[in-house]
C-alpha cells in the first residue's frame, strides 16, 4: 500500500510540470506581403485570451508608387467603410473620428482635400493625424488648434483620443487620463480602431480589434501596447465599439467580424488610400520638415543628416531627386542603378563603354550602361544574376555592403575566421565577409545594438553614410583594421552609426567581371520595381535616388514591425521533456 502511495507521490511530483506548460500556440502574426504595392496586411488570431488583430502597414515612400491618402469630405459622411471604399476607389480604408451619432458631426476636427467640415471643432484632449498635400505624413498630440488654418499642412486630418504612443512609449496613466474619463470604457475590452505612425514617417499603420465571440477586444492599455509592438512611434485611437470596420479590396472587402458577424455601422468620417503606380509627378515622400536645412527642404537644419547631405551634395556625388524645390529624399529606398551611379562619382570612375553588354537588363543606350559597366570591370558590381543587373531593384543592407568592401577594397576574404559581430548575420550568411569587413573598418555598427538587418532596403542617407566616411567628409571619418585576424571581437554598442572608408584609387586595367554566384550575388532579394521614377534618370540632370534611413543614434528607422516566419511556442522545452520522462518513468515503474 506505502509503495503504490509513494509511486502516485511521485508521478503527481513528475508531472506537475505538464500543469505549467504555455499553451501550445503562442501569439505570432501571419503577414501576406504586397497585398498591394507598398501594403501590407497581417493577422494575429486569438491570442491574449481570444482576440483577433487586423493590421495593414502602408509604405509612404514606397518606390513608384504614390500613397494617396483620403479622408470624408462633409458630404459624403455617414457610410459604412466598404460602401465608402468602393465609391472613392480606394484600396484600402478603416473608420475614423468619434461622432454624434444623430447627425454625424465629427468630435473633433477632420478635413478632407484641405476643407475643414464646418461642423468640426477642436477638443483639448484629441489628437490629429493626417497628410500634407504632397503626401507626407504628419501627427500633432493634444495641442489646441483654432482651426486647420492654424497648420498649413493639414489637408487630410482624422481626429481621435486618447493619444496612445508618444516617442515609442506608451502614455502613462493612460486609463485615468481625461480623454478616458470621458470616454468611460477605456478598461473594459472593446473593439477598437486605432493608427500610428512610424518614427520617420516612412510607415502609416492601420489597426483594428475585433469584438465578437472569438474575440474580446482589447482595453486601452493594452491596444497601446500592441501599437508600440507593431512599430508606432506615436499613435491615436479612433472610433471603436461598433464602429471599428477595416476594408482591403484585394482580400474581399471587409476583414473580420467585429461584433458577431459581417456588421458594418454608417460612420462620420473615414480614412483611406488610394494606391497609384507611375504617376508621372512621383517623389518619395518625406515627413515634413518646419526648419529645412540651407540646402535641402526635406533635411532639418542642426539634424546629423544635414552635413553628410550637404557634403555628398559638394562632392558631386549626388545632386538629390529634385531641384524645385531641392530635396535629397533621405527616407527612401535606394535603386540598384543609382547606387552604381554614387559609387563611380564617388570613386572619379569614368564610364566605360563595354561592346558587349554584361547584363540583360541593362542594354547600350541605357543611362547607366557606362558607369554601370565600368563597375563591372572594375570588381565591384557582380550583378543580382550571370545575365541581371536588376538596375530598379532596391538594394539591400546586405548588397549595399558588397559594394562598398569591393569598391574600397576593404579585403573581405580575410574575415572568414571571425567570430560575428552581429546576431542576425551568422558565419554562413552570404555577405557575412563583407559585412564584417565593415565592422571591422568602422564602416557600419549595424542598425541597433547587436543586428545589422542585412534583409532590409538601405536608405539613400544610410549609402551616402558609408560613401562620406570612405571619403571623410561632412564630419564622417573611418579607421583601418591592420590585421583583422588578430583584431579583438566588438560587440556594436547602441548610439553608433552606419559607415564607409576611404576611396581607393581601382585598378585601371580592364578586368573581367566577376563570376557570380547565385548563393553570393550583392542583389537585393526584391524583384525590380515596375514602377519607374521619371525623377531617377542618371546621366541627366538630378538623380532620384529612394531611401529608408538609420538614424544617428543606431536605431533603425523604419524598419518592418515583426517578423512573418517561425512560430512561437512550438514545443514545450525543459519543462516538456521532464514531464515525458515522467510519464515514462510512472509507466515503468506501474510495471513493476
Amino acid at each position: 500500500m506505502f509503495r503504490r502511495f509513494m509511486i502516485r507521490l511521485i508521478c503527481l511530483l513528475l508531472l506537475l510540470p505538464l500543469f505549467l506548460l504555455p499553451p501550445a500556440h503562442a501569439a505570432s502574426w501571419s503577414w501576406t506581403n504586397g497585398v498591394y504595392p507598398g501594403v501590407d496586411y497581417a493577422t494575429r488570431p486569438h491570442v491574449s485570451g481570444k482576440t483577433d488583430i487586423h493590421l495593414i502597414r502602408v509604405d509612404n515612400n514606397y518606390v513608384g508608387v504614390t500613397m494617396m491618402p483620403y479622408v470624408t469630405a462633409k458630404n459624403e459622411a455617414g457610410q459604412k467603410t466598404s460602401n465608402f471604399a468602393s465609391a472613392k476607389g480606394l484600396q484600402v480604408a478603416i473608420n475614423a473620428g468619434f461622432y454624434n451619432m444623430s447627425n454625424y458631426a465629427p468630435c473633433s476636427i477632420v478635413v478632407s482635400n484641405g476643407v475643414q467640415w464646418a461642423d468640426s471643432y477642436d477638443s483639448n484632449t484629441y489628437g490629429q493625424f493626417g497628410y500634407t498635400a504632397d503626401g507626407r505624413a504628419k501627427y500633432i498630440d493634444e495641442a489646441p488648434i483654432a482651426s486647420s488654418l492654424q497648420y498649413p499642412w493639414m489637408h487630410h486630418v482624422v481626429s481621435g483620443t486618447p493619444v496612445l504612443v508618444k516617442n515609442g512609449a506608451v502614455v502613462a496613466n493612460l486609463h485615468s487620463s481625461q480623454a478616458c474619463v470621458d470616454l468611460g470604457h477605456c478598461a473594459n475590452a472593446r473593439a477598437r480602431t486605432g493608427v500610428g505612425l512610424s518614427s520617420d514617417s516612412r510607415y502609416t499603420y492601420l489597426v483594428t480589434v475585433e469584438e465578437n465571440p472569438s474575440s474580446n477586444g482589447m482595453t486601452m492599455n493594452q491596444f497601446a501596447a500592441l501599437m508600440v509592438e507593431i512599430g508606432a512611434h506615436w499613435a491615436l485611437n479612433l472610433d471603436g465599439g461598433g464602429s471599428t470596420t477595416m476594408h482591403v479590396e484585394a482580400l474581399g472587402g471587409m476583414v473580420g467580424e467585429v461584433q458577431g458577424g459581417s456588421y458594418q455601422r454608417t460612420v462620420s468620417n473615414h480614412l483611406g488610400f488610394y494606391v497609384a503606380s507611375t504617376l508621372p509627378d512621383y517623389i518619395c515622400k518625406q515627413a515634413a520638415v518646419d526648419n529645412p536645412s540651407a540646402l535641402f527642404q526635406d533635411i532639418a537644419a542642426g539634424s546629423w543628416q544635414e552635413p553628410i547631405a550637404s557634403a555628398i551634395y559638394e562632392a558631386g556625388v549626388t545632386n538629390g531627386c529634385s531641384s524645385s524645390p531641392m530635396l535629397f529624399c533621405p527616407n527612401c529606398g535606394l535603386k540598384r542603378a543609382h547606387a552604381a551611379v554614387f559609387l563611380a562619382r564617388a570613386l572619379n570612375l569614368a564610364p566605360y563603354d563595354n561592346p558587349t553588354p554584361t547584363f540583360d537588363d541593362v542594354p547600350k543606350g541605357d543611362p547607366n550602361y557606362g558607369v554601370i559597366e565600368a563597375l563591372v570591370r572594375s570588381r565591384v558590381i557582380a550583378g543580382c544574376t550571370e545575365t541581371s543587373f536588376c538596375p530598379d531593384a532596391l538594394l539591400s543592407r546586405s548588397a549595399a555592403a558588397a559594394l562598398i568592401a569591393r569598391a574600397y577594397d576593404l579585403r573581405p576574404e580575410l574575415y572568414e575566421g571571425v567570430s560575428p559581430s552581429f546576431g542576425d548575420v551568422a558565419a554562413g550568411h552570404w555577405a557575412f565577409t563583407f559585412i564584417e569587413a565593415l565592422r571591422h573598418n568602422c564602416v557600419t555598427s549595424g542598425c541597433g545594438t547587436g543586428l545589422y538587418c542585412p534583409n532590409e532596403n538601405i536608405t539613400r542617407i544610410e549609402f551616402v553614410t558609408f560613401i562620406a566616411r570612405m571619403m571623410e567628409i561632412g564630419g564622417q571619418s573611418h579607421c583601418v583594421d591592420e590585421n583583422p585576424l588578430n583584431q579583438a571581437e566588438e560587440t556594436p554598442e547602441a548610439g553608433e552609426t552606419d559607415a564607409p572608408l576611404d576611396p581607393e584609387p581601382l585598378d585601371p586595367e580592364p578586368l573581367e567581371p566577376e563570376p557570380v554566384d547565385p548563393g553570393t550575388t550583392d542583389a537585393d532579394s526584391t524583384a525590380p520595381d515596375a514602377g519607374a521614377n521619371p525623377l531617377d534618370e542618371a546621366g541627366q540632370g538630378d538623380l532620384s535616388e529612394d531611401v529608408a534611413a538609420d538614424t544617428q543614434s543606431g536605431a533603425r528607422v523604419g524598419a518592418p514591425p515583426m517578423s512573418s516566419c517561425g512560430a512561437a511556442g512550438q514545443g514545450g522545452g525543459p519543462l516538456a521533456s521532464l514531464a515525458l520522462c515522467a510519464i515514462a518513468l510512472c509507466l515503468a515503474m506501474r510495471r513493476r
